[in-house]
């Protein structure tokens, strides 16, 4: 053993970073592998040497030795007990040393006492418990480092482990960051969170009242409760709302479910109806959730919007950010033109004039459309074109050579509109 010693940590100390030095080490930890099984005298200090290697400030040589500890010693019942404490010993040295001491632990340090907890905790989901109370006692570095690493462990545990519900159902008071980052892992890396997860972290979330855990079931929720839920999710930081939609689309605008999702156009359209009274969310709130899905033109097409679009203005009163939306739909997606030239057609038959915001909003982009919003002006009853005159002078020109261009427009029009425009 003291050989192996010799050839594992004193080749790996002395010559860090040398690819022939790491091969010895490699060789030595399968030797001490084979003595581990093979001579049960010699077991308990071929453990102790591969567990002290699993924690050696060589990054290399305690790679290969905590991936030999937790894919080969750690699955054997007889070992599991041993290499546990260790681990966990080494998670509470942190504790003690914060407590013992007024300096604290370097980023790689406190990885060094982590990184073999970690391993294990995927291999045996229950020490999640664990990992989630440490997060909730430990330093600010520690719980950076745990942020840092805890995507790449939820990445390999699978979200239908008994454990994650478990965890999910009675978190560690102060460990709700920690969770919420695997949580988040795995949604992105499922196709569909287990409808047993979900219904965990739904309980949660109304336990708790922290709209955060609504992030990562987002898509999995069926349209009734995602509708519900929907002013919570507003007032959650862009960031979240952000993470939340693109977990929800990345297959596509029809959402994880096609029929039972709810859908990109159908959630832009949710978004605009939203009452401020009864939810007490501020305007302003409203605005940068509509602007964030313009931002999200991969998901929020021109396809998506135009088809939001048409279902919105079938309402009466139109919501307040109708007239805002079609605007930026026209600067998002020029394409739309002649689909929002006809909008405004069919707003001038809804007697838009009759809503001041709406109106206000309409003769903008009215005038954005110009010359192919010429005939939809035209269309407007005479004290109306009037006051559209009024807000928009220079636009009496144009219209006028419009209407001296086409004779059949001009036999068309009441005298009072060509009065109005000084052709009589």
């Amino acid at each position: 053993v003291f050989f192996l010693k010799d050839m594992i940590v004193t080749s790996a100390m002395d010559r860090e970073g040398d690819e022939e030095a790491l091969e010895w080490a490699t060789l030595g930890l399968n030797t001490l592998r084979d003595l581990v099984f093979e001579r049960p005298s010699l077991r308990r200090a071929c453990m102790n040497l591969s567990l002290a290697c699993a924690m050696h400030t060589n990054q290399g040589l305690r790679a290969k030795a905590i991936k030999l500890v937790a894919n080969t010693l750690y699955p054997v019942a007889y070992l599991q007990g041993d290499i546990e404490q260790f681990a966990l010993k080494a998670l509470r040295q942190l504790t003690t040393a914060r407590e013992g001491s007024s300096k604290s632990l370097s980023t790689a340090e406190v990885s060094r006492h982590m990184e073999l907890f970690f391993a294990l905790c995927t291999k045996k989901h229950d020490l999640l418990h664990e990992l989630l109370s440490m997060f909730a006692r430990a330093s600010q570095t520690q719980k950076q480092v745990m942020n840092q690493n805890v995507s790449s462990l939820a990445k390999r545990i699978p979200p239908t482990s008994p454990s994650v519900v478990g965890v999910v159902e009675a978190p560690p008071p102060g460990s709700e960051i920690l969770l919420l980052l695997m949580l988040h892992s795995m949604a992105e890396e499922a196709s569909a969170l287990p409808k047993q997860l979900v219904r965990a972290i739904q309980r949660l979330y109304r336990k708790t009242g922290d709209a955060r855990f609504l992030v990562p079931v987002f898509a999995d929720l069926p349209k009734a409760e995602a509708v519900e839920i929907l002013p919570k999710f507003v007032e959650l930081p862009e960031t979240a709302r952000r993470t939340a939609i693109a977990n929800a689309y990345k297959e596509g605008p029809e959402g994880r479910s096609a029929g039972n999702s709810l859908s990109a156009s159908e959630l832009f359209v949710r978004l605009h109806l939203i009452d401020e009274a009864k939810t007490g969310i501020p305007l302003k709130k409203l605005i940068e959730c509509t602007t964030l899905c313009f931002k999200m033109s991969d998901i929020f097409t021109p396809k998506v919007l135009s088809m939001a679009i048409q279902q919105l203005v079938q309402y009466t009163p139109l919501p307040k950010l109708f007239m805002r939306t079609v605007i930026q739909t026209s600067k998002a997606a020029p394409q739309l033109k002649g689909f929002i030239v006809g909008l405004l057609g069919r707003l001038v038959e809804k007697r838009i004039w009759e809503d001041v915001r709406q109106w206000q909003g309409f003769l903008m982009c009215a005038k954005s459309m110009a010359p192919q919003s010429y005939p939809v002006l035209l269309q407007l009853p005479t004290p109306h074109l009037q006051a559209a005159l009024q807000r928009m002078p220079d636009l009496k020109q144009p219209l006028t050579q419009f209407i001296q261009r086409d004779r059949s427009t001009a036999a068309q029009l009441p005298r009072t509109t060509l009065q109005a425009l000084g052709l009589l």
